[in-house]
């Protein structure tokens, strides 16, 4: 196996990183104006981020509200020494889709449920995979969404099917296999796309990198919201905040990633954060290795095609 090359990276990697988290599909010109950078730019950041191993594949999934399902987030601390064993474990059951592992044995592990019905089993299986203590759960929120999983045709099916592992695989390259113009095929990407009915993204790991991936627990004050914050930080901190991710049954509690250079840097982003008015209390816990894992979902695809 080729040993992956060293590569630094700075604010426009990031930057490059997040625009593909949302919408791996689009252009290297529409993400060259974005950042202000060139075309040629965008295609050697993105090229030295695929073979340093940070970006592992470009995904498309078809999206979990079309199923109407619930992502959750369970953390805590483990026994466990291994990865590879904690993965072994969860894949036992198709609804865990990423675990990593932190300094002081904290664990976070993420699935999707089919529905609400399943969240103590899925809790379940998690401790007892990780065998974990001092556990905390978070739902994700709930967004509405126009289209559902009945809405997708074979055709549909068969394009996302062509783009789960390649979500840039080109409309004239889908045509060749499935037999149907490129016109058609992008026509058709577009409808899924706009009815929120599929989700271009990439399996980001920025942990095989030696830069800090960290993620922050803050604390909110009564008199504010998760959404306030999360809104500072983005207008103030997003040369180094990757994302946040707000839970429904956690009101006070914002969980936030972040991808800085050095400890140095972490430390005074610490500081500035930590004066935002309405954060009580910051915790951060530093990540060293973490695995996306296959779900029910890709599985749906894979058994969709067969009939």
């Amino acid at each position: 196996m080729l040993e992956k090359h060293s590569y630094i990276v700075d604010a426009s990697d990031l930057q490059l990183s997040k625009l593909l988290l949302i919408n791996s599909r689009q252009s290297y010109r529409e993400m060259a104006e974005s950042l202000g950078i060139s075309i040629n730019s965008v295609h050697k950041r993105v090229q030295n981020l695929i073979d340093s191993g940070i970006i592992q594949k470009f995904r498309t999934n078809i999206s979990l509200g079309a199923f109407s399902g619930i992502q959750v987030i369970i953390f805590g601390k483990t026994s466990l020494f291994s990865l590879n064993i904690l993965k072994r474990n969860l894949v036992r059951d198709n609804r865990y889709y990423w675990v990593t592992f932190g300094a002081g044995n904290l664990v976070y592990i993420g699935a999707y449920l089919h529905s609400i019905d399943e969240l103590s089993e899925v809790v379940a299986f998690a401790k007892n995979a990780a065998d974990l203590s001092e556990v905390i759960v978070g739902i994700g929120p709930s967004f509405p969404i126009p289209g559902k999983i009945n809405d997708l045709d074979k055709t549909d099916l068969q394009i996302i099917r062509e783009l789960q592992y390649d979500s840039r695989k080109k409309a004239s390259e889908i045509s060749s296999i499935i037999g149907i113009s490129a016109k058609t095929i992008n026509k058709r990407i577009s409808i899924l796309s706009e009815k929120y009915l599929v989700h271009f993204t990439i399996d980001w790991i920025p942990n095989k990198k030696s830069d800090i991936l960290a993620y922050l627990h803050l604390t909110i004050e009564d008199d504010y919201t998760p959404a306030q914050i999360e809104s500072q930080i983005n207008a103030s901190y997003g040369e180094n905040n990757v994302y946040c991710m707000q839970f429904s049954n956690l009101p006070n509690f914002l969980f936030s990633v972040w991808w800085v250079d050095s400890f140095e840097k972490l430390s005074k982003l610490r500081e500035s954060i930590q004066s935002i008015n309405g954060i009580k209390q910051i915790e951060i816990n530093m990540m060293y290795d973490g695995v996306i894992l296959e779900t029910w979902r890709d599985k749906f695809l894979h058994d969709s095609i067969k009939l």
